[in-house]
């Protein structure tokens, strides 16, 4: 490699709850990277499906660490940051991925290297594309106006070839998720752990970019390093379609849903600027609630 940063050790950080065919697909491909300074944290929270046998059978190397089924995204991803800062160098780096992933086999050595020319004091994030016909982006990077609550994803929808073959390699979001970002321990370090007592499940990853830009890093959604991403896989929402309606009216109150009205108010107190956090939260609100009603009535897919 021609630069120390790429020679760094990369510590991928996998949270898992049952859906061993999953995690085996995505540790798979991560055994084919063409970069191999790799250590890889698998936290199985309470699988229930052999998870376990099977990580100790097929990816012996794998450091493996387990919770009792109540940790959930943020509980699991914070254990494992925990357990990797006890063991790295400042100069190393963290990736978060979660396991309904798959990536190509050059996607660290693509990381490492858009995070070099970045400069290296950058989260880096992957745009994640549809794992049926890796074309597609789900995910090219979240913005979001905290004055109006408007927000998405960059360039969802649309081909990342062609994206790509128009000339934009990255984008500048608003937050990362945690889905494929690869972050200096040294950052980790200066602005704390995801706050797994607060958010839980969703919104945990936003906000711990929202603190890692402030702290001075520079947020970045490359689009050279996708991730393959199982779409259909995560989450209750109305965005696939109309649920029942025990399931629409349980989605603003479960732990499992990215409309939880609880977890959104505590995100916009704790991420949104101090001046607009009323403000943001009530059109927040709304908007959650509005939207969801609206899909849920048109049965929209």
């Amino acid at each position: 490699m021609e630069s120390e940063a790429l020679t760094r050790m990369v510590h991928i950080i996998i949270p898992v709850h049952n859906r061993c065919e999953f995690t085996v697909a995505c540790l798979r491909s991560l055994e084919a990277q063409s970069y191999r300074n790799l250590k890889v944290v698998v936290i199985d929270d309470g699988s229930t499906d052999h998870t376990a046998e099977v990580l100790a059978q097929r990816f012996p190397y794998v450091a493996v660490l387990r919770g009792s089924g109540d940790l959930w995204w943020t509980g699991a991803t914070a254990l494992g940051v925990e357990y990797v800062l006890e063991r790295c160098s400042d100069d190393d780096y963290i990736l978060t991925l979660n396991n309904d992933t798959i990536v190509g086999s050059d996607y660290i050595e693509n990381l490492l290297r858009v995070a070099r020319d970045e400069g290296g004091h950058v989260v880096l994030g992957s745009v994640a594309v549809d794992i049926r016909n890796c074309d597609t982006i789900v995910d090219g990077g979240p913005h979001l106006n905290w004055l109006t609550a408007k927000g998405g994803s960059y360039n969802v929808g649309r081909s990342l070839r062609e994206v790509v073959d128009e000339g934009l390699t990255a984008t500048q979001p608003t937050f990362l998720p945690g889905r494929g970002t690869l972050i200096p321990v040294k950052c980790i370090r200066a602005v704390g752990n995801f706050d797994a007592k607060r958010l839980p499940q969703y919104a945990a990853d936003y906000e711990f970019s929202t603190r890692a830009a402030r702290a001075g890093c520079h947020l970045v959604m490359s689009y050279e390093a996708p991730v393959f991403s199982h779409v259909e896989a995560t989450g209750v929402s109305t965005a696939r379609g109309r649920l029942p309606w025990s399931a629409f009216l349980g989605m603003y109150f479960s732990r499992r849903s990215p409309a939880c009205l609880l977890y959104r108010w505590r995100f916009a107190l704790m991420a949104a600027p101090r001046a607009l956090a009323p403000v943001f939260l009530a059109l927040d609100t709304l908007r959650v609630i509005g939207g969801g009603l609206r899909d849920q009535m048109r049965g929209n897919k």
